[in-house]
This record gives structure tokens, sequence and C-alpha cells, in this order.
């Protein structure tokens, strides 16, 4: 008796934009961690601000941080604290914070769309809509940091400063959310490339 085979095709689809969006979303996530722990978001002579900590030597105007450990990142010269309250600072942290899951989200949104296929198309433009959100909450936190920095007077000599490098990581940030969010929107993807899988049964 002969044997009879059965033939099951799966076609899928691969979007290239989105898959160049996607790219972005995961760098992004991958930046966001140092910009998170950065002491270096603005300097200030030997005074360094981050999100969570301030690192300076010699001795603040309005000392009430409590002492951490110097860590390799920062001079000899300089000693690491916790960051002092404040309104505007904890607000940075909280947008950072959102900013990063809402990244997390769009990614897991776009994710299940390229994994399930042309039904689950909506889910780009949510994942996208999610990204824009996230670029605008990293954006608040560029304007705020450095503008609220200079209008507050507990560090001597602030007149000259300058932007640090996480500043400019976390600007990064905001221009692959950006893409990212508009590719998964308005990416046309005339040139789908499919392929198909072939399972046979015997």
């Amino acid at each position: 008796m002969q044997e009879t085979t059965e033939t099951t095709v799966t076609t899928r689809v691969i979007r290239p934009f989105k898959i160049i969006a996607t790219i972005l979303v995961v760098v992004a996530i991958i930046l966001m961690i140092p910009v998170l722990v950065s002491q270096v978001w603005i300097k200030a002579g030997t005074y360094n601000q981050g999100l969570w900590t301030e690192c300076y030597s010699g001795e603040r105007k309005a000392p009430t941080a409590s002492p951490l450990q110097p860590t390799p990142s920062t001079s000899p010269e300089l000693i690491c604290y916790g960051a002092q309250k404040s309104a505007w600072l904890s607000a940075a942290k909280a947008f950072t914070l959102i900013s990063l899951i809402l990244t997390v989200v769009g990614l897991l949104c776009a994710a299940l769309a390229l994994w399930k296929g042309r039904s689950y198309a909506m889910y780009f433009v949510i994942g996208g809509i999610i990204l824009i959100v996230a670029a605008v909450c990293i954006l608040i936190v560029l304007i705020i940091f450095p503008v609220k920095f200079m209008v507050e007077d507990v560090v001597p000599n602030r007149g000259v400063w300058e932007l640090g490098w996480a500043w400019g990581l976390a600007l990064g940030i905001w221009i692959l959310q950006l893409a990212a969010g508009l590719l998964y929107i308005f990416a046309p993807d005339k040139e789908e490339i499919y392929y198909s899988e072939k399972t046979y049964f015997s």
C-alpha cells in the first residue's frame, strides 16, 4: 500500500521597515540603562549631576545628602552623594522610568505583530503610538534637567556648566524612539518579503 504524504505550506511576510524600527527600539532600551545610572547628566566645574546621584569635591551649599561610595566613573577628587530631593528631579526620574517602560511595551507590541503576521498589523500602530509617548516623556526630561539645574542655587560657580554624555545619550534615545514610532505607524512596507515554510506529514 502506497504511503500518503500531506504537505502544509505556511507563508509569512517580513516587513523590512518594521524590522529596522524594532532594532532601533532594542538599541534605545539598551542605551537607557547607562542613562539611568549615569552621574554625568550635567557638569559644572567639579560638580556632576545625575538622576540619582551628585558628585563634587569640597562642600555643597546645602549639604543634606548622605554620602555614597565613590565610583570608578568619577575622578579621585569627586565624592558621590545621593541626589537631594527636589520636585523637578523626582519628575525627571519618573518620566525617564515611564519612558523606559513604555519603550519595552512598544517593543512587545511590535514583536507580537511581527510574530503573528498580517492579522495583528494594528499592533504596529499601537506600538508606534506608545513609542511616541515614550519619546515625549524623555523629551520632557531633556528640557527640564538643564533648565531647573540652572535656576537652583545650590552649587558654587554654577554659571559655567555643560551637558554631560548621559544627556547626549538621552537625546539619542529620543531620536531612536521617535524614528521607530513613526516607522511603525507610517512606513508603507510596499516591498514586503515573502517566504514559505513547508511541513511534510507521512
